[in-house]
């Protein structure tokens, strides 16, 4: 068998086939496939380079010498987590056939139960997991599992002890399937994790295996599980689910955890790490790390609770008692979430709300990322929406700073969003966390926010803990709002590539109705929400929503006929916008500052820069001090419509005390902007897009003003 094989493989030539996975060259890979196997086109992901990175560590191919007698090739790389590799092809009459991840051979894992035990001189994890299997008797005699290239297996057993065949090569493991029914396996594999900025990583600070595949997986299926592990002695062991017992002993740490929330990724970490805990209604909120401060943990805790009691009013109660913020220098810059908690890799997040809202995208309704990044559209939109709707403060100012910008993307003309995995790559990204968000905002003011809120709410308790796509979404969609016109929306924006590629004219007034003449380009999306500013003669305004339809002309209803006419002008549209780009508030931390004497602490507190200039020279420029002793800001925060008496500032109705909590902005003077900053607060304020904002002392925003475009070629004026 061996000999034969290794005939089979002169004449395929595997090293050939590693020589052309190393540098790339897909045309000839390709002529290596079989016919089956072309219109898939899976050796894309080598040349694109995944959507997480995958790739950067170069491909290799592998050969497998299956346990079946079948011959099988595996392009293996290095993998992160929700990314895609370990390309596994059977090899037939000299052809590659593509076996895609999704295949289950009629294998389904019930769940997993681990013992984990942590050698950290070494950077080597061993592990044992009895997996719970569901097996079928369709999908032949022999199974696949796969996890990270750089885990070997050592051994293959059932619940008796009895051995069980397997073959490895790289990532994928062909196994001996146990009979038709539920049954265990006992897996049992180790290997060296050093990929610290990339994946896992261990050394003798920390160990983390968050951002791997260090577990067997089977078509990426959710899956509940217990763990025990074991680390060095008084290391502290974060991992999901709740937390069943921890026990420091003379030789190690030693916690259990049980996740019985189905899922399809799986994080873990250990080290001496710090904790802060933050207690509010019975809920328990945390912030880990070994190198922050804990005055920067406690602020981290306290952000936690606001942002999940928000998601669990809207989208169904939280499955976990607690949640917690992990910082680890091994992650790299970015941040994965865990549903129980979340990994970061930058410091402690702020008033982070796209991980959060991962519980429910991604943690209680599943996503494999083979097929779409639906579920990083749908947090990226819950951000949005969190910020919007969920936040402390004026609410109605709040809904003004926090609309997301839909500026469209040249990707977005590659694939549709229901049809972009991971074996795009950054197309695939590009469409979960940019063009999919932006669709939903749109939907939310094509449906209204308490539907689209009910809708989302009603999808995560109909298929809790299942996989899903954008189809399930849909389902629930169309049970809720009925009609026509929603469908053909999703049909255009969902399922298909572009974005709305449209011009607006000149409007003209009719007969009660502002008419716009609209011309598309070909294979434009055309249905969608369109606002239209309208202002009036006698200075009054209004915004109206009109329901786009293809048509060569968009009607918008109006009494009377308005003196000048502004079309999208908070950019909701997913376009190429040909507005002005207007500046912000956030623009006073990063433009040189003139501090008033004895308020030093302020600008070093948000890391502005100290100008030497003089007191003429202020346009450009950022004024930190307080209006109450320096008249020059005086009159700036006067424009603005801030007072300031005994420290005590006032916007509209919203007051804050300077020492906890402040305002940023700025006003247009005859020499230029003007930018004002002042007050303390914890961490740098998240402000949207507001030109003036008031915030608080953990720097949430709390009020502004927040100005349209009301410039650019879609503004006219009617004669």
């Amino acid at each position: 068998m061996l000999l034969a094989f290794a005939l089979l493989l002169t004449q395929t030539d595997i090293s050939r086939l590693d020589q052309l996975a190393a540098s790339k060259d897909l045309a000839s890979l390709s002529n290596y496939l079989a016919a089956t196997s072309k219109s898939g086109q899976p050796f894309n992901i080598i040349k694109s380079e995944g959507a997480y990175g995958v790739g950067r560590y170069g491909w290799h191919a592998k050969a497998l010498e299956g346990i079946n007698g079948k011959q099988y090739v595996v392009f293996s790389t290095p993998l992160t987590s929700q990314d895609t590799g370990e390309l596994l092809f059977a090899l037939e009459d000299g052809k590659l056939s593509f076996v895609h991840e999704s295949e289950t051979f009629g294998v389904h894992i019930r769940r997993h139960k681990f013992d984990l035990n942590f050698k950290v001189h070494e950077k080597k994890a061993l592990v044992t997991d009895d997996l719970e299997l569901s097996i079928e008797a369709s999908g032949g005699d022999y199974g696949f599992f796969r996890m990270s290239p750089c885990y070997k297996v050592t051994a293959l057993s059932t619940a008796s002890g009895e051995a069980v065949s397997f073959a490895q090569a790289g990532g994928v493991v062909q196994f001996k399937k146990p009979a038709s029914g539920n049954s265990h396996l006992k897996v049992e594999y180790a290997g060296v994790v050093d990929l610290p900025g990339f994946a896992a990583s261990i050394n003798d600070q920390e160990a983390t295996l968050t951002n791997d595949y260090w577990y067997p997986m089977i078509a990426r299926k959710p899956a509940p599980y217990e763990i025990t592990v074991h680390a060095p002695k008084g290391w502290r062991i974060i991992a999901q689910g709740i937390k069943q017992s921890e026990v420091q002993s003379d030789s190690e740490s030693k916690a259990t955890y049980k996740m019985d929330l189905p899922c399809v990724f799986y994080s873990l970490s250990a080290a001496k790490y710090q904790q802060a805990e933050f207690v509010e209604n019975g809920f328990k909120s945390y912030a880990w790390s070994r190198r922050l401060p804990m005055s920067s943990l406690s602020i981290q805790s306290r952000l936690i609770p606001q942002v999940l009691n928000f998601y669990s009013s809207k989208f169904g109660k939280i499955p976990f008692p607690s949640w917690g913020a992990l910082d680890t220098e091994l992650y790299g810059g970015g941040a994965l979430e865990a549903y129980s908690f979340a990994s970061y890799g930058g410091g402690v997040p702020g008033e982070d709300a796209h991980e959060p809202a991962h519980t429910w995208w991604g943690g209680i309704l599943n996503n494999t990322y083979l097929k779409s990044f639906w579920n990083e559209s749908f947090a990226v939109f819950s951000d949005g929406l969190y910020h919007r709707e969920g936040g402390p403060g004026n609410l109605a100012a709040r809904r003004k700073a926090f609309v997301s910008d839909s500026s469209a993307e040249e990707s977005y003309n590659e694939a549709s969003c229901a049809e972009s995995g991971a074996n795009l790559g950054g197309i695939g990204s590009a469409l979960g966390y940019g063009k999919g968000a932006k669709v939903l905002q749109m939907l939310e003011q094509l449906i209204g926010t308490p539907e689209i809120i009910d809708v989302m709410k009603t999808w995560a308790e109909k298929d809790k803990g299942k996989e899903v796509s954008w189809e399930d979404f849909e389902t629930v969609l169309y049970q809720k709002v009925s009609g026509g016109y929603v469908k053909e929306f999703m049909k255009q924006w969902i399922h298909k590539p572009g974005f709305a590629v449209v011009d607006f004219g000149k409007p003209s007034f009719e007969a009660g109705q502002v008419l716009i003449p609209t011309k598309f380009a070909a294979g434009s999306c055309s249905y969608f929400p369109l606002e239209v500013y309208l202002e009036y003669p006698n200075g009054k305004s209004a915004t109206v929503t009109v329901k786009v339809m293809g048509l060569s002309t968009t009607k918008v209803p109006s009494t009377t006929k308005p003196s000048r006419v502004v079309i999208d002008p908070w950019k909701k549209l997913l376009t190429e916008h040909p507005g002005e780009e207007p500046q912000t508030a956030a623009t006073a931390f990063s433009v040189k500052a003139i501090v008033q004497k004895g308020k030093e602490s302020w600008a070093t507190g948000f890391g502005v820069l100290a100008a030497k200039t003089t007191m003429k020279q202020i346009a450009g420029k950022v004024l930190v001090g307080t209006p109450e002793t320096w008249p020059a800001l005086r009159d700036i925060t006067d424009k603005a419509g801030i007072k300031v008496k005994d420290d005590r500032l006032t916007f509209g109705e919203t007051t804050v005390n300077l020492d906890k909590g402040g305002a940023a902005g700025f006003v247009d003077t005859p020499d230029g902007k003007v930018y004002f900053l002042l007050g303390k607060a914890a961490l740098r304020p998240e402000l949207g897009h507001a030109k003036i904002a008031v915030f608080d002392e953990l720097g949430r925003f709390l009020d502004g003003v927040t100005e349209p475009v009301l410039q650019g070629k879609w503004a006219f004026r009617l004669n």
